[in-house]
């Protein structure tokens, strides 16, 4: 899923977990993998800056990174969702009722 931002818009953690990965990927720029538990994984992509470490445990709505400073066209944040290793729909995650499951 790619989210369009705003120049230099904050990211924020979307739900508590451990990060197993967080720095330069390719063409991803800045990225983050975020272990949520029961095999879930969120993957973040596309940041210009990172500022969760690898190991480091961070909780829902904590700043995690920062877009590039681009306005035209705007950046684009990538968030995927994976489960045992597959990527997954992370829309029923993204409604405001995902925190009560």
């Amino acid at each position: 899923m790619l989210i369009r931002a705003r120049s230099r818009a904050q990211v924020t953690a979307p739900f508590d977990g451990q990060v197993e990965f967080a720095g330069p990927f390719g063409a991803y720029h800045g990225l983050l993998i975020l272990n949520v538990g029961d095999e879930y994984y969120i993957v973040i992509a596309g940041l210009a800056a990172v500022y969760a470490e690898a190991g480091r445990t961070v909780l829902a709505g904590e700043p995690i990174g920062a877009m590039p400073e681009q306005d035209d066209p705007a950046p684009d944040l990538y968030l995927e969702l994976q489960r045992s290793g597959q990527a997954i729909d992370p829309e029923p995650w993204l409604r405001p009722d995902a925190r009560a499951r």
